[in-house]
């Protein structure tokens, strides 16, 4: 179905927290929650594009974290709303726009050269969310995935059909956006292809982290360094005929979380705790860091 070999050998070397979840299954929000520490309503960022408010520029997790001394770059998809974080405005410096071409050999570049402080580094990639582009019928930004024949799909989730007790908002939301989800005419072939695909742009992405991985060998960085590995949202995959994102299904909510220590300490745990990408993140990172938390900050 999906072989993510390099997701594996992270999961193998660090641990896996299987009920992580998102605050706000949308990329704005849920990144703006990330970044600040506060829930989305409390951050004024509850809706893609809303922008970042003043009097939490300079409390953001990687100014903090900055001001702890570390050096702090950012390279891929920002959207706290520009797709482009702005050079040095919330702590981090740019290194690479926001693209999944070239991300990986940034970030190998950032790793194998000689630091003099402590570093904060983040990769954000966007697949695989180009399977929006594909339900659309759009070119995919990074490529497109070559066509399958059926019978090499995917079948169907046990949970594909639709709840009869499911908001209405639900499909409110699908009729009033067309554009965003062209999916109610789906037909189960449809949604075959469609989870064909999003399990190669998973693979895909797969093959980019694994470069950074590699370098993580090469340069001897996983005695004194924490890696972690997730998600701001999931993909509802032809679960209850959905696609994309927005409602509050299990697949689209629960997002993956693997979090590897130094020296690989507990590699291979599986723990079931629930953790929040607001709340245990943001405070995680201040504490790991020394990074002092700010007032407010969920």
């Amino acid at each position: 179905m999906c072989i993510p070999p390099n997701l594996d050998r992270l999961a193998a070397a660090g641990i896996m927290l299987q009920n992580a979840y998102c605050t706000a299954p949308l990329s704005g929000p849920s990144r703006g929650a990330m970044f600040t520490g506060r829930f989305p309503d409390a951050a004024g960022l509850s809706v893609n594009g809303a922008p970042m408010p003043d009097s939490l520029k300079t409390q953001t997790l990687e100014t903090l974290v900055k001001n702890a001394g570390y050096e702090c770059a950012y390279g891929g998809k920002w959207h706290v709303p520009e797709l482009d974080i702005p050079d040095k405005q919330y702590g981090f410096d740019n290194i690479h726009k926001h693209s999944d071409d070239g991300l990986a050999e940034t970030c190998v570049e950032f790793l194998s050269r000689k630091h003099n402080k402590p570093f904060f580094l983040v990769a954000s990639y966007d697949n695989p969310h180009n399977v929006c582009e594909y339900a659309r019928s759009q070119n995919l930004p990074y490529g497109n995935i070559n066509t399958p024949e059926i019978r090499n799909c995917p079948g169907l989730p046990p949970n594909f059909a639709k709840n009869p007790y499911d908001a209405d908002v639900i499909e409110n939301e699908r009729a009033n956006n067309f554009n965003v989800y062209p999916t109610a005419s789906f037909t189960p072939e449809d949604w075959r292809m469609y989870r064909y695909t999003y399990y190669r742009l998973v693979e895909k992405v797969d093959r980019e982290i694994g470069k950074i991985i590699d370098a993580i060998d090469r340069n001897n960085l996983w005695e004194n360094t924490v890696i972690i590995f997730s998600s701001d949202h999931g993909d509802g995959i032809g679960a209850h005929h959905w696609n994309q994102k927005s409602a509050l299904y299990e697949e689209v909510v629960n997002i993956p979380l693997i979090v590897t220590l130094p020296g690989k300490k507990h590699a291979g745990t599986t723990l079931p705790q629930l953790v929040s990408n607001v709340v245990d993140f943001f405070a995680t990172i201040c504490d790991w860091t020394g990074a002092k938390l700010p007032k407010g900050a969920a």
